[in-house]
Order: structure tokens, then sequence, then C-alpha cells
């Protein structure tokens, strides 16, 4: 397969505008993943989606403006807070299996603040807080309390954490969180189990349905997504669309949102089945577009920056930087911050290892030469 990032250049114009065929997209958006659809016109299907739907400018009422250079849109940054990586899941993928033998550490609500402090202080204000599996180390009233100290700094505080009930979810709205962040993994039902043997991740129907109860609380914000990898993509795919669509359908006023989190690297004993290379996943993103032109994307530091680029001028919304992936990694005694840099001894312990290793400062200033808006 052709290396198609010789031949684009982030933030430019990948071909003219083939309006039928984004019509034919927007009906059809699986057709993204056609071949026989040059990756030219598909790339430029997503930028014109994205562009209609977040440029500041058209959606200010300027609607008929042209453009001499490519326009960009708002794009939201966000930091991810891991404030524990004890599990009691058995996920052969992850690096907080229950099995493994790391270094557990849960913060404490001071210490969650001390890291967010950090995030603030390179302008960060949404912020993704992130737990293992263990309803012993993270109780629903501790994820309040955090979600509560960090709306009284005016942060944006999310979540991405195991499945709760409709009442838990109630307690989290009510505490400020303004979204959950939650991947089914795979879709497949008979690769699942195989996947899951053990912890209460194994239940695929409790997992599958947290949106909606999510939802049915009031949360404002849904994020759908699957790690990429563990099952053949576009029938994941199609079967996350079918799903964000019924849970968009009755539940109307919620914002929905998508991660699509591909496996790099993973533990020495597991071996990753369904590589996807870079033009199928930059297709994956596109057919999400064209599915829900509203919907927030999300693309994470597990892709590599040039590609990562490729990824922020076609149709991401939503990006990090600077990530950690591990309880407390944001301030660190004698070595950099992933927020400033890149140090080998901050991928110990981690849930999973970063590929982009660009500051914040980096990140941003990519985005801005791209001639998006940034959003803190």
């Amino acid at each position: 397969m052709k290396d198609f990032l010789t031949h684009f250049q982030p933030g430019s114009w990948a071909a003219p505008l083939n309006q039928e065929l984004m019509n034919h997209l927007c009906q059809n958006p699986l057709e993204a993943m056609n071949p026989s659809n040059p990756i030219e016109s598909v790339v430029r299907i997503g930028q014109e989606l994205t562009i209609q739907n977040f440029n500041f400018s058209i959606n200010n009422g300027a609607k008929n403006c042209s453009f001499d250079v490519f326009p960009g849109w708002r794009m939201l940054m966000y930091a991810p807070i891991y404030v524990s990586s004890f599990c009691v899941n058995h996920c052969l993928y992850c690096g907080f299996h229950v099995q493994d033998k790391i270094e557990r550490t849960k913060l404490t609500v001071q210490e969650t603040l001390n890291e967010c402090q950090a995030l603030f202080d390179h302008q960060y204000r949404n912020i993704l807080i992130v737990a293992g599996e263990s309803d012993y180390h993270v109780p629903i009233s501790y994820l309040a309390e955090i979600i509560e100290k960090l709306c009284e700094r005016n942060a944006v505080p999310s979540i991405e954490i195991a499945p709760q009930s409709v009442d838990n979810y109630a307690i989290l709205v009510n505490a400020g969180c303004s979204g959950i962040t939650l991947f089914q993994e795979t879709y497949d039902e008979q690769l699942y189990p195989v996947y899951h043997p053990k912890g209460p991740k194994s239940n695929f129907l409790w997992r599958y349905n947290s949106q909606r109860r999510a939802a049915e609380a009031g949360m404002k914000r849904l994020g759908f997504g699957f790690l990429v990898g563990l099952a053949e993509p576009v029938n994941e795919l199609k079967k996350m669309i079918e799903q964000a669509k019924e849970v968009q359908t009755d539940f109307p006023n919620s914002k929905i949102s998508f991660g699509l989190p591909r496996i790099r690297e993973a533990p020495d004993h597991f071996q990753i089945k369904f590589s996807v290379e870079d033009e199928t996943f930059l297709r994956m993103y596109i057919a999400l577009r064209c599915a829900f032109p509203e919907a927030e994307l999300v693309t994470s530091t597990r892709e590599m920056p040039r590609f990562r680029d490729q990824l922020l001028s076609t149709c991401i919304t939503w990006v990090s930087a600077g990530s950690s992936t591990r309880p407390g990694g944001y301030i660190v005694e004698n070595g950099l911050s992933p927020l400033d840099g890149f140090d080998p001894a901050l991928s110990l312990a981690s849930q999973f290892p970063i590929t982009d290793h660009r500051s914040v400062k980096e990140v941003a200033q990519a985005v801005i030469e791209m001639n998006h808006q940034i959003a803190w």
C-alpha cells in the first residue's frame, strides 16, 4: 500500500471537493473504507465536513466565504490524569493487567489536584480522569470529590473509568462531570471473552450499555470507541456506528464523541492479531466524520507525530499532548515532565507507551500552524 503521507502535508487541501462522493459517503459512511474511492478525495471530504461543523468563521454566519488558505477549525486540547493503576481485570492487552508485576499506585485527592495544577500551568482546562477498575481503590465518592474540586478550579472534568450504574453516573454528573469516554475494546462477541477472560470487564453487555446508562443519568457527552487491532476493523466500525446511532436517537440532546486508540505496542505475552495500516486507520476516522458530521473525533498520543498531524489536518477535533499514562506522571522528581518533553523513565508502570513524545508547546504550535484555533 502506498505511503500517502509522502503526498499530503498537514493542513493541505488533498484534492478538489467531490460533492457527489461526499453525499454518497454521508449516506453510506463505510464506503470511505473502499479503496476504489481515492484517499485524496476521501481526505478532502473529511476536511470539508469538519470545516462545515467546527470552523469558527463558518459557524458564525460566513456560510459562503471563500478561503485562500486552509481554514482550520476549533481544536480542543485535553489531558488525561491517571488516578489509580489498581485493577481487578485480566485484559490480555493491558499494562494494568491484574497479574502484571508492576508498582501499583493510587493518588490521594490532593495529589490529583497537584497533578491538575501542572496541567493548569500548561493552559489545560479539559481534564480526563482515568482509573483502573477497582471499586475498593476507586469508590464513586472519591471520584466525585475530585470532580467537585476540579470544577471549583474552573476545570472541565470528564471520566474514563469502569462502567457504572445509572445512580453512580448521576452522582458524578451532580459533581460536575461533563462526559464519559468508554471503549468497548471489541464489538466481536466471540473474541471479547478471549481478551477478557476474568474480572467484571468480562461482562460484554454491561459495558455495551454504559453510554445509555450515563445518558439516563444526564451526562452531556458520550464517548464511544474500540481498541483498533483486536478484531476485523471494518466490522468493528460498523457495529460502533450502529450502537452510537441508536443511543443518539434515544438521547438526542447528548453530544457524541469517538476515539480510535490503536495498539502499537503491547505486553510481551500479547500478539496483535489485526494490524491496521495508516491509510486504513485514517479512512476509519473519515467514515466516522461522514456518519456523524457534528461528533467530536479524538486522537491520543499513541500515534506517531507525523501521522498524528495528518489526522489533525483531516477531521480530528480533540487532541491530547504531553500525556502521561501512569498515576503521578506529571510531577516528576529529577526528570522532565512529559508536558515539557520525553523522559524514558516516565514510561515505567504505564498503562501503555505513548508514541508522540512532543511537548504540549510543540503540539500546540503544530496545531496553530495548521490554522486551527485552540480551545483549552
